[in-house]
């Protein structure tokens, strides 16, 4: 079904967004505890993410805006898991639309998926069962997945042809009517195979908080109403966890990751004050310690809010609010991570750089002051 045939928008859009090993799993976690929430099936490999979403859309999206050299290749894996279907579906390489250096962005990006690879967890073979799984059935077989999957890819390239680099400064893929409305339909398949009439889907980082203006590719009419509730994270304990799990974070890193770190709070307060008059959205940046903890009632707060918001006009979900699989004395032990770093160093660098983003609660071990249960 297109999206323009839809007769009523969906009634909730619900996601969280972290800034990469920034707890959100933690918030999904906790709101999957409604008993009219529901968390994404088949999901797990991918720590409950859609990469058709949070790889494929953004990635094409971020090319076809110019904004990067690389990651096409990737993103085309992640939204459609079969090379042989790419020529079919998703028609010609979007970087093949860069001007004079486009076959020097194909081969940067031909170079890119080579090596990424081989650190991309799951590995590139896992999509597709992911996909299926996300999907209910194989998705090379789902005509309405590829068809907005197909008018996406269509959309991009109409952008990029007909805009040069020089209109790019006022008018990106999230800008365009037609890109939005495309990436919208794409949405609208996940949440109703995802959901069902009486469950809500929780979106876990469909975009990020990283690139925070990929969620204007939600088009207004798609959801009555959407929540966008952003984690963020002290920044030791973040890189702590990057560098024992990502598989693309090292110590030496340590320089990057600070000005990735500033960058991804600056464009996250930008998106903030440009949201806070949206009508029918709610956006919330939370702190994982306080969340976790409860700090000045910070958790107890979100859902008062939470239940004010959706359940005007009756687009909220029905049921009770439960525990479900959020335990926070489990996600305390999370807090403090750091002190217990070899890293010593690079510690010390991010406590100096980014004094401002660093956490009272991560300064001590707070996972026995949580009771249990």
């Amino acid at each position: 079904m297109k999206r323009e045939d839809r007769a009523e928008p969906l009634p909730l859009g619900l996601f969280v967004g972290g800034f990469r090993w920034s707890g959100s799993g933690a918030v999904s976690d906790w709101l999957a505890g409604h008993e009219g929430l529901c968390q994404l099936r088949g999901s797990e490999a991918a720590f409950g993410e859609i990469r058709a979403l949070n790889y494929g859309m953004r990635y094409l999206a971020q090319t076809a805006s110019r904004r990067i050299n690389y990651g096409e290749r990737l993103g085309r894996w992640a939204i459609c898991p079969d090379p042989r279907q790419w020529r079919t579906v998703l028609g010609p390489s979007l970087s093949m639309e860069r001007g004079r250096f486009s076959l020097a962005y194909w081969v940067i990006d031909a170079l890119f998926i080579s090596v990424a690879r081989f650190g991309i967890i799951p590995g590139l073979r896992m999509y597709k069962p992911l996909l299926d799984a996300q999907l209910g059935q194989d998705f090379r077989c789902d005509a309405e997945y590829l068809e907005a999957v197909g008018a996406f890819a269509e959309a991009l390239r109409a952008f990029m042809m007909s805009n040069s680099q020089s209109d790019l400064a006022s008018h990106l893929p999230w800008d365009d009517p037609a890109v939005c409305r495309a990436a919208s339909g794409i949405v609208a398949v996940f949440y109703k195979r995802l959901g069902t009439d009486s469950m809500i889907p929780i979106f876990d980082n469909a975009f990020s908080g990283i690139n925070p203006d990929l969620f204007r590719l939600l088009s207004p009419e798609l959801f009555s109403r959407k929540v966008l509730l952003l984690v963020r994270r002290d920044p030791r304990d973040q890189f702590a966890d990057l560098v024992r799990y990502s598989g693309s974070t090292y110590p030496w890193n340590v320089r990057s990751f600070i000005k990735q770190y500033r960058i991804a709070q600056y464009r996250t307060a930008q998106f903030l004050e440009r949201m806070r008059d949206e009508p029918g959205t709610m956006v919330r940046l939370l702190g994982f310690e306080e969340f976790v903890l409860d700090s000045s009632g910070a958790r107890t707060a979100l859902q008062a809010d939470l239940r004010l918001f959706w359940e005007q006009d009756g687009f909220g979900p029905s049921g009770l609010w439960g525990q479900g699989a959020f335990h926070p004395e489990i996600s305390a032990k999370n807090i403090g991570l750091w002190q217990e770093s070899r890293h010593h160093g690079a510690m010390k660098l991010i406590s100096r750089e980014l004094r401002e983003y660093l956490v009272p609660e991560s300064e001590r071990a707070v996972a026995s002051a949580i009771s249990k249960g």
